[in-house]
């Protein structure tokens, strides 16, 4: 696992702040990919990062790679979110997790923000259009 860090300077009279990059291995299943969150997670907080942003669909995993990617579906979807929420606010780090959002129309990968309190504050799916519009 690798976690990568780096500082924004004089951001709103601020003197700066620090933003981690987690770059944790292919998970083997749900459970490892959260183990592997949590680990990200603490190692950022103790080196003093605000923010902590793992890759696109970490949780569960991105589809279509060469990896075979756990099953994954609402109650995995709410529990996922709820331990990195729990996790956010245990280390006092503001997280941005990438996973699958499941919903009526089909799976949707989606960017969850949550702050250093551990609160959902929304979440951004990747959204494409068709090449022919």
């Amino acid at each position: 696992m690798r976690v990568s860090f780096g500082r924004v300077s004089t951001l709103g009279g601020r003197e700066s702040l620090i933003i981690a990059l987690a770059s944790p291995r292919v998970a083997a299943s749900l459970d490892d990919g959260l183990e592997k969150v949590r680990r990200s997670m603490a190692e950022a907080s103790a080196q003093s990062a605000e923010i902590v942003c793992f890759p696109e669909a970490y949780v569960p995993g991105l589809r279509g790679q060469d990896f075979e990617v756990p099953a994954f579906d609402r109650a995995q979807q709410g529990r996922a979110l709820m331990t990195v929420a729990q996790w956010a606010r245990t280390y006092a780090i503001a997280t941005i997790v990438s996973m699958e959002r499941l919903t009526e129309s089909g799976r949707q990968i989606a960017a969850f923000v949550i702050d250093a309190r551990g609160e959902l504050q929304g979440y951004q799916t990747k959204n494409q259009l068709d090449p022919t519009e």
